[in-house]
């Protein structure tokens, strides 16, 4: 495993770099003589064939990962109703898997995980390499996992329905309210130490099966009273509804690692370093 975590910090380091502003896009090469253009490709050529995956339990490296010809993506997926926004950190993670993927000579497959406390157990259970769902990291998930860098940064945000004037920072009396979270994830630890500050706060239990979007609607419609969301994932909200709004953060700005990679025992590798 090793290997598969040097090889994805480089990839990870070398794709942040390329993020910066490019004020000029590079000249469009001419194809060398031995490359076909589009229109010199034929039907057969264009639409390979798909490879049929049935997945497996592997816990080994990279090797491993070369020998059987797959990177497989754990997702947290369980409604397609909802289209893929442009910045969704998890098409983001998924892209730059693919990505890697590509350049170890691997075929990608997303394996859906509609309990979001799956996630985790799937990993260590070794059926699947990596997790792409936007993790951020905490002490009890570094005891079980390894991580790549940082591929981005967020704060956690407290969300209410929009439009109410008891939804603001400076007027809301959270010894009245219940947020409403998914337990064992980082907003769970949050709104438990909001908690102490203020003793009246209530906190309900989502189901780990609800996706952004479906909790969001939960405040819109009124079926919740408040909820956490991350700051990143609310940014791409922020584009295309206005029906819930950011009323304060309750974490402090946290390193969102979310390519997570193999179970810790098996990385022959000192994490501390």
């Amino acid at each position: 495993m090793y290997r598969l975590w040097v090889s994805m910090t480089i990839l990870l380091s070398l794709t942040l770099i390329a993020c910066g502003d490019h004020p000029e896009s590079p000249p469009e090469m001419a194809p060398l003589p031995s490359e076909k253009t589009a229109t010199e490709v034929t039907p057969e050529e264009a639409v390979p064939e798909e490879t049929q995956f049935s997945n497996y339990s592997e816990l080994g490296d990279l090797k491993s990962l070369q020998d059987l010809g797959w990177l497989r993506i754990l997702s947290h997926r369980n409604d397609d109703s909802y289209l893929p926004r442009l910045g969704d950190p998890l098409y983001q993670d998924e892209e730059l898997l693919s990505r890697f993927a590509h350049l170890q000579g691997l075929q990608t497959a997303i394996i859906p995980v509609e309990d979001f406390s799956q996630l985790i157990p799937e990993l260590l259970a070794g059926h699947g390499d990596v997790i792409a769902a936007n993790l951020t990291i905490t002490e009890q998930r570094q005891q079980l996992m390894s991580f790549s860098l940082p591929v981005a940064h967020s704060t956690e945000l407290l969300v209410g329905r929009s439009n109410e004037e008891h939804n603001h920072a400076d007027k809301l009396e959270l010894n009245k309210h219940t947020i409403s979270v998914q337990p064992d994830t980082s907003f769970w630890s949050s709104v438990k130490e909001l908690q102490s500050q203020y003793p009246g706060l209530q906190i309900s239990s989502l189901s780990t099966q609800l996706t952004s979007d479906e909790i969001l609607d939960q405040i819109a419609t009124g079926a919740i009273d408040l909820s956490v969301e991350d700051s990143v994932v609310f940014d791409i909200v922020k584009r295309y509804r206005d029906d819930v709004s950011a009323i304060m953060p309750v974490s402090v700005k946290r390193p969102l690692l979310s390519l997570i990679m193999s179970p810790l025992n098996f990385w022959p590798i000192n994490m501390s370093n």
